[in-house]
């Protein structure tokens, strides 16, 4: 049995909104330590990790681990029907996840699972010298901003900024976020 409760919709949408961008299809993986996902782009170059513990919802219960596949834009089309205050519960139930947002009123989606065979794909093995925390929002925003002029984008970050770039055919962008301003944690080498 798989049930979950989340009382902030936001976190699902904004998660899967980003998620829906890059790849398909996902298999959801659930146990009774929250759920998760890896997936690979169709180009095999961008890889995709979500990863949201139990003790991120209101409840949580997965008597055994279950595998959710499931087609992003389908998923999408659901959770842009939430609203700002609604909690959602989420459940499985022969072939379906269902999503129920209890707000002003108390709504009901179905949404039928896929027949996927599906590996999930392993991180890849890279070596990063510099590691940095910045708001998930900000740089949804960044990448939203690059994403008028080009499909690359470039992310930079020293002790003082991070900066976010990209140039196109038909213009550049550049943005540049101070760290205290809207960025808490400084960057640090590791």
């Amino acid at each position: 049995m798989f049930k979950a409760e989340l009382s902030d919709s936001s976190i699902l949408k904004t998660s899967f909104d980003a998620i829906s961008s890059i790849v398909d299809e996902v298999q959801i993986q659930t146990d009774s330590e929250g759920f998760r996902l890896d997936a690979l782009d169709r180009s095999h170059i961008t890889f995709v990790h979500l990863e949201l513990k139990s003790s991120l919802f209101d409840e949580f219960i997965c008597d055994e681990p279950e595998k959710i596949n499931i087609d992003t834009d389908e998923l999408m089309k659901v959770l842009k029907r939430s609203k700002a205050n609604d909690r959602v519960l989420m459940s499985l139930d022969e072939g379906n996840l269902i999503l129920t947002f209890v707000g002003e009123a108390t709504r009901t989606f179905k949404i039928r699972l896929i027949d996927i065979e599906y590996d999930s794909p392993a991180p890849p093995s890279l070596d990063y010298p510099t590691e940095f925390e910045i708001p998930f929002t900000l740089l949804k925003d960044s990448i939203q901003d690059m994403d008028i002029f080009s499909d690359k984008i470039t992310l930079m970050v020293d002790q003082e900024n991070f900066y976010a770039s990209a140039e196109g055919e038909f213009g550049d962008a550049n943005i540049e976020y101070l760290h205290g301003e809207k960025i808490d944690t400084k960057a640090k080498s590791i």
